[in-house]
């Protein structure tokens, strides 16, 4: 109705009909694109001549009417359209045109790897897989337990741990200060009463005089008590200080130590002057990311130095531990990459994987035939797709020393099957650097594989033997140029202190000068499991015979109060007398083995020989054996060691295979032999005590 009234419009449309044909194209002739023009010309008068048309045509007077003027728009539509034809063919094919791509974009679907998903579908023990793991981890209870929070679980299954024992809450331990290979500790008991739970065992040897007192008696203005806290000085079998680099106090020398253990000490001091030095020159933060104003010189000399240590061609060195494996994996596996993950990697690598948003396939830990499974099936599943295995990046992401279990990956056979299969490795070696091989490079080194060709990508953390913050990735050029535009940790975090990185140039020196230090730490190493296995055959022994004497005299104090019942039955009815027979049926199901090996377990040590990381657990899962060992850790505190509890309660819901309780030990350089035989000591007679209910 706008264009119909307008009568400029009119008056120039009329004025194009009145021009002869020849003007009109002699204009057309002159212009770029004649037929366009014409086009546009003939279109805006077509839409003018039927919006006046419109706007002057009456409205019908009746619905029979407005039928007809409805059933006559499509045979006007076909009169112009075949008018249009004759007239402007062009116009025809270009409105064509756009009219069947209008109709193919809104009615056509996008099948784009369509068929790649359909034949890609979950196989059953996927699919069994996935249940499991949503039922174990994700799915919330359908109803709360009806047990409550601090009673004993499976009391009828007639655990030797006392029930008062067994439903204590176990109290936080706060780390105030590490030095040397001691620590000193805070016990926050959340329960009433005395802060040690009943006093500190005699085997203490001596550590209540370690104990003194801190804080003084400071009181906050919401609260009407002291803030004085008991701090405690224990052996620290508990963190990952190897080496001994992080942690030396000069008021606190063992007067006992030999020459490997001055020479630390002589390490970790060299180490506080070189970060002091650094601190001095460069202030403390950077100020800013990697890629921006945030490196130093500091940051690029550690670079250079740790890519000579372990022979490769460059690194590059992320602010935090954890975030470097973390960034590395997310870097260089992406949305439809294949990434073949070890079951028991901890957080931070499983961190990188799930951000990566690849394909994951889980293979049993260390099981080098269900790897080749897992590689087969993927294999398998490429002939049936006729895909070729470049068509996307694949990975087998392991651990060189494995935090969580302290065993170590056989990457002999892995690497051999990596071959194989065409697949790329990428190795974290936090754990394994300074503590594996001849000269402590890692695991690489101990099994004589060949960096940047046997396993492509390194990670390695400086915050356990190296002794400061951070961590570096290691490999070729290539490697190391990806993750300075796609290393989210290296992008977007403000980079690592420069004194951190003069630490670690300082440790990596020592590491390289003073061999003697890594001897020390291997012969404590190997000490550690030939002592802890013969004690703890002995305390298995002892353990089992007090079990099964607990058992027997259970078996008869139960069967002379049936005898006792039966007695005392005889004068009542038949009826009765058999009611009190079938009361009597659980005395004739009790037996000795029953009580003692299915409550009670031996413990043994399941880490690898060669691992600082020792960790012991139950032979078989039993009743209550997180408290239980829980309580063997408290009781170790008692005694002046500080061990750890690990397994489901300590460690991410979301790793891909449940930790079994256990309690881990670190063997460092610093102990001594008098040092080990304490703790293996204390963690016997801890686990006595709390199996026999004492």
């Amino acid at each position: 109705t706008g264009l119909a009234s307008c009568p400029q419009l009119e008056r120039n449309l009329h004025a194009s009909n009145d021009q002869p044909s020849s003007i009109i194209n002699h204009q057309s002739s002159t212009m770029l694109f004649p037929a366009m023009h014409q086009l546009g010309v003939r279109s805006g008068a077509s839409l003018y001549e039927f919006l006046h048309s419109a706007s002057t045509r009456p409205l019908p007077a009746s619905p029979a009417a407005a039928w007809e003027w409805v059933v006559s728009i499509p045979m006007q539509y076909k009169d112009w359209w075949w008018n249009l034809v004759s007239n402007d063919p062009l116009h025809v094919i270009v409105e064509t045109t756009l009219l069947l791509s209008i109709v193919y974009m809104v009615v056509s679907r996008n099948t784009e790897g369509y068929k790649q998903h359909e034949t890609e579908r979950l196989s059953s023990k996927e699919q069994s897989d996935l249940l499991h793991e949503w039922k174990s981890k994700l799915r919330a209870p359908l109803v709360p337990s009806l047990q409550p929070a601090n009673s004993t679980e499976d009391a009828s299954a007639g655990s030797t741990a006392t029930a008062s024992s067994l439903g204590e809450a176990i109290p936080s331990i706060v780390v105030h200060k590490q030095k040397g290979r001691f620590m000193e500790i805070e016990i926050v008991d959340d329960g009433s009463g005395d802060e040690d739970g009943g006093g500190t065992n005699d085997a203490d040897d001596g550590s209540n005089e370690n104990r003194k007192k801190s804080g003084g008696s400071k009181h906050a203005k919401q609260e009407h008590q002291s803030d004085e806290r008991t701090l405690h000085t224990v052996l620290n079998f508990a963190s990952f200080d190897f080496w001994g680099m992080q942690s030396h106090d000069e008021d606190n020398i063992n007067v006992d130590a030999d020459d490997a253990i001055t020479t630390a000490e002589g390490g970790s001091s060299a180490i506080k002057e070189s970060s002091r030095e650094a601190l001095n020159k460069y202030g403390c933060g950077s100020c800013g990311p990697r890629g921006f104003y945030g490196t130093i010189d500091k940051h690029l000399e550690l670079e250079d130095e740790i890519s000579k240590f372990t022979q490769t061609e460059g690194a590059i060195m992320y602010s935090d531990g954890a975030s470097t494996c973390s960034s590395t994996v997310a870097a260089f596996a992406k949305r439809g990459d294949l990434l073949i993950v070890d079951e028991g990697v901890y957080e931070p690598i499983l961190t990188g994987v799930i951000l990566s948003r690849a394909t994951v396939k889980w293979f049993k830990h260390n099981d080098m035939e269900d790897l080749e499974r897992v590689l087969t099936d993927v294999q398998e599943t490429d002939r049936k797709l006729k895909r070729s295995s470049n068509a996307q990046r694949r990975f087998i992401v392991v651990e060189g020393l494995y935090k969580n279990l302290g065993t170590i990956c056989p990457l002999e056979q892995l690497v051999r099957l990596k071959h194989k299969f065409h697949y790329r490795l990428i190795l974290d070696e936090s754990f394994s650097f300074g503590t594996l091989g001849k000269t402590g490079k890692g695991a690489l080194e101990l099994h004589g594989q060949r960096p940047m060709y046997d396993a492509e990508i390194m990670t390695i953390a400086l915050e356990n033997s190296i002794g400061s913050i951070g961590g570096v990735t290691v490999g070729n050029e290539e490697v190391v140029d990806h993750q300075r535009l796609s290393g989210a940790g290296y992008c977007f975090s403000a980079s690592a202190p420069p004194f951190t990185a003069s630490a670690a140039i300082s440790t990596l020196h020592t590491m390289k000068n003073e061999p003697k230090i890594y001897q020390t730490l291997q012969s404590n190493i190997e000490y550690m499991f030939e002592q802890l296995k013969a004690k703890l055959h002995e305390t298995n022994a002892k353990l089992s015979a007090a079990m099964a004497a607990t058992a027997t005299a259970r078996v008869e104090s139960l069967q002379a109060a049936g005898k006792q019942g039966s007695k005392k039955d005889k004068t009542k009815t038949k009826q009765n007398s058999s009611a009190s027979s079938n009361n009597s049926q659980p005395v004739e199901t009790i037996s000795a083995p029953t009580l003692s090996m299915g409550v009670i377990a031996p413990m043994v040590v399941t880490s690898d020989e060669r691992s600082p990381i020792v960790v012991a657990q139950f032979e078989h899962e039993i009743p209550n054996e997180t408290k239980i060992l829980n309580l063997v850790v408290r009781q170790c505190v008692k005694r002046g060691v500080a061990v750890v509890a690990t397994g489901k309660q300590a460690s991410s819901t979301a790793l891909n295979t449940e930790l079994a309780p256990a309690v881990r030990m670190t063997v460092t350089a610093l102990h001594t032999k008098q040092d080990i035989d304490k703790v293996i000591t204390a963690l016997c007679d801890s686990l006595l005590q709390v199996c026999q209910g004492n």
